[in-house]
């Protein structure tokens, strides 16, 4: 039985003897992974610059003065200009190109088991898409590795998404009634959006108008303009001259000059947008350009005052010196919105 045993162990050795002579020495084992380890990125699209890695890592041994965490970004991910924060009580430094390193700090620790971060600022992405490793392991001051957790990220194109949305505007004219009031004055009949009829005029003032609506979609808003075929006029050529052309003022009578027939009688434009227009102020069309009377700077849906709606009003009066005659003359309203 003695004989047996020798043996055996003398087949067991010459096994092992052999399994190292095929194999070589047995390997050692390979550091334990952190508890945790992730890395987010600001930006995934490739060759983005200024991207910020948020590394997070828990590690499960503590390390102490002069031990260090080793970061390794895959070839590809360039940290020329990049600058690190390093978790509390580390300092950064750069070891390589593709190597960052936070060195714990003379008489300091760093904690195991607290899941600790570092940012690295003012990277930039590789070039094609692709998975990218960035390694995080944990070394003795004499450079062992304790701990080494490989994580991942990806560059990927950006996904571009499309949409359109149709240009809109509506415009339209309404009309005002004697219950209507402008610059707290009653208008002086029934206006439609075709017509303004102010009927026998006198010496005594005249107010008419017709309410503007406007709805658009435009980024920039709208503007509304009025102009005049020519003043109203006769058959018999004679015409009621506009109010003062180079500015809004406040309403005047005419005062007549037997002498000048442009002072006989006038006609003037108000609207009730505060932005174009002072309470009771009125300005008479040059005879060139077109009068602004309405505008607004964004989109609008039809309502509120100056901003999709507005009450024009037309003011007339004229002198005794007037000449006798039907008058007549066309006016056309330009919306303008801008895109």
């Amino acid at each position: 039985m003695q004989k047996i045993k020798r043996s055996k162990i003398a087949i067991v050795a010459v096994l092992i003897f052999s399994m190292l002579a095929i194999y070589g020495s047995v390997p050692t084992v390979k550091a334990v992974s952190l508890d945790l380890a992730k890395d987010t990125i600001s930006d995934s699209s490739p060759s983005s610059s200024g991207v910020t890695h948020t590394i997070v890592f828990d590690l499960g041994t503590a390390l102490s003065q002069g031990e260090y965490v080793n970061f390794t970004f895959e070839s590809g991910i360039v940290l020329t200009a990049a600058t690190t924060t390093c978790p509390f009580n580390t300092t950064g430094s750069v070891v390589s190109a593709q190597v960052i390193r936070c060195t714990v700090d003379s008489g300091q620790t760093l904690a195991s088991t607290t899941a600790t971060s570092t940012i690295v600022v003012d990277a930039v992405n590789p070039a094609t898409s692709n998975d990218y490793s960035v390694t995080i392991s944990t070394h003795q001051t004499g450079g062992t590795e304790i701990e080494s957790s490989e994580v991942k990220i990806y560059i990927i194109d950006e996904v571009t998404v499309t949409a359109h949305v149709p240009a809109t505007l509506t415009f339209t004219i309404g009309t005002t009634t004697p219950d209507d009031t402008l610059n707290s004055q009653n208008f002086s009949g029934t206006s439609s959006p075709t017509s303004i009829p102010f009927g026998t005029l006198s010496t005594t003032e005249k107010l008419m108008g017709q309410v503007l609506s406007v709805s658009t979609n435009a980024d920039d808003g709208f503007n509304v303009t009025v102009q005049q075929d020519g003043n109203l006029r006769s058959a018999g050529a004679a015409d009621i001259d506009s109010f003062s052309t180079s500015s809004a003022v406040v309403w005047a009578a005419p005062t007549p000059n037997i002498d000048n027939e442009n002072t006989w009688g006038h006609m003037g434009v108000t609207s009730d947008d505060s932005g174009v227009f002072t309470s009771n102020t009125y300005r008479g069309f040059d005879g060139v350009n077109a009068l602004s009377i309405f505008s607004h700077n964004g989109p609008t849906n039809s309502t509120g005052t100056g901003t999709g709606t507005a009450i024009v009003g037309f003011k007339i009066q004229v002198s005794a010196m007037q000449e006798a005659g039907d008058y007549q003359n066309k006016l056309t309203y330009i919306c303008t919105p801008t895109y």
